[in-house]
């Protein structure tokens, strides 16, 4: 990736981005995608060029947003600390049974069930702790892959939408190189009772034989049945 990206924003202009409600392009923890972001899910779903109204993902990137999660859905402790593990661990998006779907998680509840994202990059730490209810969605416009760097970010969001560019460390730069690449989150549904099943495949399952496999690694791990 070239050095000099006169077109990306840094830190303060997506702040100032954010404040005024416009959705931005930021990236998620390596191997994941970059998003689309925004306190308004209408900007979310603007800039990726779809229905304003369409659902978008709950982004829970801190311990108070998903604690705050809670009264509002249908899982007891012992579920709660799952999904903890699963956004938090496993990056994955999940989705959750919805008791009650408040003000602020609507726009992410479809059919009764809530869409959460818990990933969070540390570069982002003095971003996000501005701004604790934030939606999401995959980097990409209708139809085409979720963006992999910042070129290509600006490439199909810019200018319409601010791309913010923080470099990654060479290290993983070096990975990026060894492997395919960034790709879209494995998406799970978090059942009442604490019985998981694959919604969508992703980075996080494919380096297992199936998608039941991988769901059998997520009960081992955590101990959890199924």
């Amino acid at each position: 990736m070239s050095g000099e990206l006169p077109d990306a924003i840094g830190l303060e202009g997506a702040r100032e981005a954010l404040a005024a409600g416009r959705a931005i392009v930021l990236p998620h923890p390596w191997p994941l995608p970059y998003g689309v972001v925004g306190t308004d899910p209408r900007a979310v779903n603007t800039a990726k060029r779809r229905p304003a109204a369409q659902s978008v993902a709950f982004w829970a990137h801190g311990p108070d947003g998903r604690a705050a999660l809670a009264p509002a859905l249908a899982l007891g402790a012992a579920e709660l600390d799952l999904l903890e593990r699963l956004l938090v661990d496993e990056l994955l998006t999940v989705l959750v049974p919805v008791r009650a779907a408040t003000g602020w998680l609507a726009p992410a509840t479809l059919d009764g069930w809530a869409l959460v994202f818990g990933g969070r990059w540390q570069p982002l730490d003095p971003l996000l702790e501005e701004f604790p209810v934030l939606y999401a969605s995959s980097a990409n416009l209708t139809g085409r892959p979720p963006v992999a760097d910042t070129e290509e970010a600006l490439a199909a969001f810019h200018p319409a939408t601010p791309v913010l560019h923080l470099a990654e460390p060479p290290e993983l730069r070096a990975e990026q190189r060894r492997a395919a690449g960034r790709r879209s989150t494995t998406t799970v549904r978090l059942h009442t009772g604490g019985h998981l099943t694959l919604y969508r495949q992703g980075v996080q399952d494919a380096a297992h034989p199936s998608p039941e496999a991988y769901l059998r690694y997520l009960v081992r791990r955590y101990r959890r049945g199924s």
